[in-house]
């Protein structure tokens, strides 16, 4: 299980600088423009959306084209602009609570109730996540049922016993059992609850054991020898808050005394870098001195910092959901030859899954490392680690096609690969049956 929550640490008043953008708590908003009516809410998979109605009847996905001199055109376009910032805020915090593992942040019930519960950006993304509770000696775990006011558990039974005291904080997959998270997996999907981030299906790295003589390993290189786009490199660490030098990535942990540090080393092409082992270092040491042993690092902190290696191993711009801003599926990425790394075996898993509940099994497969989908006179090819998609004159803009449930946010590749089975399979029925 989880280690026991001591403390409540402080939750910065940042917390509370994100406006609402004028949504009610549950998430809605609807405005009269001079005659111009829109309607926006923030959606279940984290996108703002906004139905747009004309004096004459007429409704559109995107805003009216208005002569400048009418009077609604500043206030449509004022809309307009401040949904977009909305988008960008939702973005934001979905980082920012992925980011709340490392170091772990605790609150009491009470707090949570006051700061997140009733705002439509962070209820928003609060409400989709599992908790983790300590409430006397007892430890429970639960998610927010908006139909009963309150945190049920993974059978879907309410908590009664919480207080506005209750210690809490985000419930992570270390320490838990498979069939436990499976238990959590099933349960988001049979709700078709999709988690702003991988919470229920997070990778759990565990350090390394010492080896024959019983020496503690002082790196990690599970992650070093990839070659990497210097740019993309430089976005990741600018979103996840490390701090880059030429020959290094590091990320300050004062709350736990600890800073993490993965080495980059120069390639003959100015663009690109490859990476080197991740190590951990007590705040204050000189650079002079040793690393810690692997195994004097918490388990939670060691899978965390592991999750973010891989990102920056995945800095080739190949693996869209570690790239903000990366298209998913590439005619210019090639199929890797080896394994796939870790995230993109989550997704293979998480495609194997919800295959199911298309009704497209007979004409659909996942193996090792891609999707493949076959139609009559032809095979279509996803690789699931870079995007590559063969034959490329499949490779098409998707971004119109609504995509069937996901269980988490920040996969771009896994809901263009889902998109893409509806754009060339057709529009499958869906079977309500798979996953109950």
């Amino acid at each position: 299980m989880n280690p026991p929550i001591t403390e409540p640490r402080t939750v910065l008043d940042t917390d509370l600088e994100i406006p609402d953008f004028g949504f009610a708590p549950e998430g809605f908003r609807r405005e009269s423009l001079e005659g111009y009516e829109a309607f926006a809410a923030i959606t279940g998979t984290g996108d703002v959306r906004v139905l747009w109605t004309t004096p004459g009847g007429e409704t559109s996905t995107t805003p009216p084209v208005v002569d400048p001199s009418v009077p609604a055109a500043d206030r449509i376009r004022a809309f307009a602009d401040e949904m977009r910032a909305a988008t960008e805020a939702i973005s934001e915090q979905e980082i920012r609570f992925d980011g709340f593992f490392l170091p772990e942040r605790n609150w009491t019930l009470g707090v949570w109730r006051a700061r997140y519960a009733r705002h439509p950006i962070y209820g928003h993304l609060a409400k989709r996540l599992i908790w983790h509770f300590a409430h006397a000696e007892r430890k429970l775990s639960g998610i927010w049922d908006e139909t009963r006011n309150g945190f049920v558990d993974v059978s879907g039974h309410l908590l009664n016993d919480l207080t506005d005291d209750t210690l809490m904080r985000l419930w992570h997959p270390i320490g838990y059992s498979t069939g436990e998270i499976e238990t959590w997996r099933a349960f988001l999907l049979q709700r078709r609850i999709t988690q702003p981030f991988k919470q229920a299906h997070r990778e759990v790295y565990l350090p390394p054991d010492p080896d024959p003589a019983g020496e503690d390993a002082l790196a990690s290189d599970r992650f070093a020898r990839f070659t990497v786009r210097r740019d993309v490199v430089e976005r990741i660490a600018a979103s996840r808050d490390w701090e880059r030098t030429p020959d290094l990535l590091t990320k300050a942990l004062p709350e736990l005394n600890l800073r993490l540090e993965i080495s980059l080393l120069p390639t003959t092409t100015p663009d690109l870098l490859t990476t080197g082992n991740l190590r951990f270092f007590p705040s204050d040491s000189l650079p002079s001195e040793d690393p810690l042993p692997l195994s004097a690092v918490p388990p939670l902190v060691f899978s965390e910092a592991m999750r973010e290696a891989e990102r920056f191993a995945s800095g080739d711009g190949s693996v869209a959901p570690m790239v903000p801003g990366e298209k998913a599926l590439r005619s210019d990425a090639e199929p890797v030859s080896g394994p796939l790394l870790p995230s993109a075996e989550t997704r293979r898993d998480v495609l194997r899954s919800l295959l199911p509940l298309l009704a497209l099994s007979d004409r659909t497969t996942v193996e090792e490392d891609e999707l493949v989908l076959r139609l009559e006179d032809e095979t279509v090819r996803l690789h699931l680690g870079t995007g590559a998609i063969r034959p490329t004159s499949f490779l098409t803009d998707l971004s119109g096609i609504e995509p069937p449930y996901v269980p988490f946010e920040g996969d771009d590749l896994l809901t263009e690969a889902l998109r893409l089975v509806v754009h060339v399979m057709g529009d499958p029925p869906s079977n309500p049956d798979a996953g109950s």
